[in-house]
């Protein structure tokens, strides 16, 4: 007796964990299911180079599995509402950079030097890789005239902060405004992460010295 209830509990084990599993799986389909119609929905949709054939649903799919983009889209909004009154403007980068520069020593350096002399070695050695930044009218004499230094180490900290979110602002209107071939993002997969970077730590120290660019009105 006592053998056939611990057989007829496991089996009523097993019938609950084979409902649970299929009810997972349901679950799962419908989000795939959600999933492809977005998908083919991209793949139709997205606008890319006039040279560039439109990516396929496969090429949708492993963009998405590619975090770096999407991260991106969601960590450049918290910098905008946070310290630039919702709307950062090219106009505002300098006055970013001369409010966070007596900081930088202190909080940005050991974090960022690195990254930020990777941008500048990037684009004052590569005329093809600062072709791809398309720098705007509006920041290109300053963007140029800190490049143009011979040396890394001859930049002070505002100029390293103003190249740092002029690649940033870059990258944020390459992604956002599809000037950048949507295929290749996974091509710049090092610089995405590095502006990523760049932004956390900057909020970071504007957080901890009370530092806001633009106040909403």
């Amino acid at each position: 007796m006592e053998e056939e209830e611990i057989i007829e509990k496991d089996l009523d084990y097993y019938r609950r964990e084979c409902e649970r599993l299929e009810r997972e799986l349901i679950e799962e389909r419908r989000y795939m299911y959600i999933d492809e119609k977005i998908v083919s929905w991209l793949a139709l949709n997205i606008d890319t180079d006039k040279s560039s054939v439109k990516p396929s649903s496969d090429e949708i799919r492993d963009m998405l599995h590619n975090q770096v983009a999407v991260l991106y889209l969601l960590i450049w909004p918290i910098m905008e509402q946070r310290y630039f009154s919702g709307f950062l403007k090219v106009n505002q980068i300098s006055d970013a950079a001369r409010k966070l520069a007596p900081f930088y020593c202190e909080d940005l350096k050991n974090d960022l030097d690195e990254i930020i002399k990777k941008f500048f070695d990037r684009y004052r050695n590569n005329r093809q890789h600062y072709r791809d930044l398309c720098v705007d009218k509006m920041m290109r004499k300053e963007f140029d005239e800190i490049i143009s230094r011979n040396k890394f180490v001859y930049l002070q900290p505002i100029d390293k902060i103003k190249l740092l979110l002029f690649v940033i602002y870059r990258y944020r209107n390459n992604i956002f405004h599809g000037n950048k071939d949507i295929k290749k993002w996974a091509s710049f997969d090092e610089q995405i992460k590095d502006c990523l970077i760049g932004m956390m730590k900057l909020m970071d120290c504007m957080k901890k010295h009370k530092i806001v660019i633009a106040k909403r009105r």
